[in-house]
């Protein structure tokens, strides 16, 4: 069985009910779309941007970054693929207000295929309501809910995501 070639974790903070997984660059516009979409999903995409809906204060997200398409995992409450541009190869979870945690290393740039799973959401909820109040017994609630987000490279970008600016900018952040 093939073995990810990198794996990360994360605790990310939920604000307004969601959070953002995007390319580290792209940071503007095409997050509506997303959100249009993870309304219908749990979690969508546009372009450069994921937007996974959140059911709890805080949720596990794992990325693995595969050699080719990503084996299924059972033990998920549901599933949704999709294709995301990743002009710089970093991926970032924004937080929404708080922030992005960490920089996840893609490997190299490019379109990548994402299968996105979740589960514990409504457990976490509940639980969570429940102990509304309760500092302590709210940070028992963390993580509880989990996003696993498989990637891996399809293939190069389109040329029409190449553009000047970009560079310009990407040289600045290398």
């Amino acid at each position: 069985m093939a073995e990810p070639l990198a794996r990360s974790e994360l605790l990310v903070w939920i604000f307004y009910g969601m959070f953002v997984f995007r390319d580290r660059w792209c940071d503007a516009g095409g997050s509506d779309e997303a959100r249009r979409a993870s309304r219908q999903t749990v979690v969508g995409a546009s372009t450069y941007h994921v937007v996974a809906q959140a059911m709890s204060h805080r949720a596990r997200l794992t990325v693995r970054v595969w050699p080719g398409p990503a084996p299924p995992e059972p033990g998920w409450d549901g599933t949704h693929e999709m294709e995301l541009h990743c002009p710089t190869g970093e991926m970032v979870a924004d937080e929404i207000t708080g922030g992005s945690p960490g920089v996840i290393d893609l490997g190299e740039p490019g379109v990548y295929g994402l299968r996105a799973s979740w589960r514990g959401r409504e457990v976490a909820h509940e639980e969570t309501l429940t102990v509304i109040g309760e500092a302590e017994a709210v940070e028992r609630t963390w993580g509880k809910e989990q996003f696993l987000f498989d990637m891996w490279r399809s293939g190069p970008l389109p040329p029409d995501d190449d553009d000047e600016e970009f560079e310009e900018e990407l040289a600045h952040w290398r």
